[in-house]
């Protein structure tokens, strides 16, 4: 007998007898190891998770209470500093989109028709006139007269009529006795806290 046959004759006898594997016990060993996992996976992610709304550094708490809680709706704020020709400052004026998006039954999800926007504005001194435009043309009067001060209103546009005032396409012009000033409208970025 050579050290070969006598090598895997060792390892034969040492090898254990399986006629046929029993895969309904691998499958019950592996049901049982990830149904262990689960529980530790999910206490550790909501231990982190306490941990980021804990924590006052972070900043996630507030924004969570004020996201659910708060008054004031998420969406887009459009805003213009109205100037004259001088450069003196006339005041200011914001636009402000929330709920721009529906879902209508059995559709997918997509811009509404019409939206109503509260606008807001505060003039320096009182004007004749303030007026939205969109690529040199009248979209909306806001106020006529407009009072010095802070006024504000709503505006009832299309959403094709709202989304043409970004890129610097839409413009408040304010008349006064005084002169014209005017405004382009850009996307105020949100404030950071």
């Amino acid at each position: 007998m050579n050290g070969e046959t006598a090598i895997r004759t060792a390892l034969e006898s040492t090898r254990p007898l399986i006629t046929e594997p029993d895969w309904d016990d691998v499958l019950r060993r592996a049901r049982r190891r990830r149904v262990a996992r689960r529980p530790a996976a999910l206490a550790a992610a909501f231990a982190v998770l306490a941990l980021l709304v804990a924590v006052p550094a972070f900043g996630i708490g507030d924004r969570l209470r004020e996201l659910v809680g708060g008054d004031k709706r998420p969406g887009l704020t459009l805003a213009a500093t109205l100037t004259r020709p001088d450069g003196s400052a006339a005041g200011s004026f914001s636009i402000r989109g929330s709920r721009l998006f529906v879902t209508p039954r059995g559709s997918v999800f997509g811009p509404r028709r019409r939206v109503s926007l509260p606008w807001s504005m505060n003039l320096t001194s009182a004007a004749t006139e303030a007026v939205l435009e969109r690529g040199g043309r009248p979209l909306a009067v806001l106020c006529h007269p407009c009072p010095a001060g802070a006024s504000s209103g709503s505006l009832r546009l299309t959403f094709r009529q709202f989304a043409s005032l970004f890129g610097g396409r839409g413009v408040v012009v304010l008349k006064a006795p005084s002169g014209t000033a005017r405004g382009v409208i850009r996307l105020r970025p949100p404030q950071r806290r």
